[in-house]
């Protein structure tokens, strides 16, 4: 059985959002509140559900929902499982961790993030040059006109494979801790109950300087001479019956 949603898209801050996507701001949701620390919960990204791309087969997929809101809690880093239950109210489900100290992960961590548009690009229809160089392994140099074109399209300067990342909403993305067998928390979902896997739905990764700065502020990144700590994810899972959101840090 595929671990996909629906095919796969990059997702890049933008100057405008065709289809009303958004990353970070506040949490607008009732109930969108960690259970352990009693903060906030981060809104990450925030999807129009109705985007006519969501469809597959002919069905939308994030029917009946208007808005996809994909949150964490990096005070705690848990793992947490929610239900969108009205357009303005979460019902957290399930979350596990605990509180990390006052100044984790980094001290005047924000309690949101910018908000940005941002848009969806279909990975199966890059241009096939850069297809090939996103092949190129972790410790391999990417070639000169490879690295080059790499890193336009990538927004960040690619010089070897684990230079090569991106945020993805569907697809089969990669996944720092490979693939995981996520079930669902509900005992009155069919799905959960017989066992099946949840979809991957999505990973968005540590990236200070587009507005996620998840485990590094703005000066951590200039101590580390520009270089972000992609190796930390936060990948989300969803159950394709009841829709109940599964999210998680994954790292090195």
């Amino acid at each position: 059985m595929s671990s996909r949603l629906l095919p796969g898209y990059r997702v890049k801050v933008a100057r405008k959002s065709n289809y009303d996507h958004w990353q970070g701001g506040p949490a607008y949701h009732e109930g969108a509140k960690c259970t352990k620390c009693k903060r906030a919960l981060l809104l990450l990204w925030d999807f129009n559900a109705k985007d006519p791309r969501f469809v597959v087969d002919g069905r939308p997929l994030f029917k009946p929902l208007k808005r996809l809101p994909l949150y964490y809690c990096w005070t705690c880093v848990s793992d947490i499982d929610y239900r969108v239950v009205a357009p303005d109210r979460i019902e957290v489900l399930k979350m596990e961790g605990r509180r990390q100290g006052k100044d984790f992960p980094y001290k005047n961590f924000p309690l949101e993030f910018p908000k940005q548009p941002i848009v969806l690009q279909r990975l199966s229809t890059l241009p096939q040059a850069i297809k090939k160089s996103l092949g190129t392994r972790m410790f391999d140099k990417v070639p000169a006109p490879a690295n080059k074109l790499l890193s336009h399209w990538l927004g960040h300067p690619v010089l070897y494979g684990s230079n090569i990342w991106w945020h993805q909403f569907g697809g089969v993305p990669w996944l720092i801790q490979g693939q995981e067998s996520i079930v669902c928390p509900r005992s009155e979902c069919s799905y959960g109950r017989s066992g099946q896997p949840m979809k991957v739905l999505a990973t968005v990764i540590n990236d200070p300087q587009a507005g996620l700065p998840m485990v590094q502020s703005m000066e951590d990144l200039a101590e580390n001479k520009g270089h972000a700590n992609h190796f930390v994810q936060v990948v989300y899972h969803i159950c394709p019956q009841c829709l109940t959101i599964h999210a998680g840090n994954r790292c090195d």
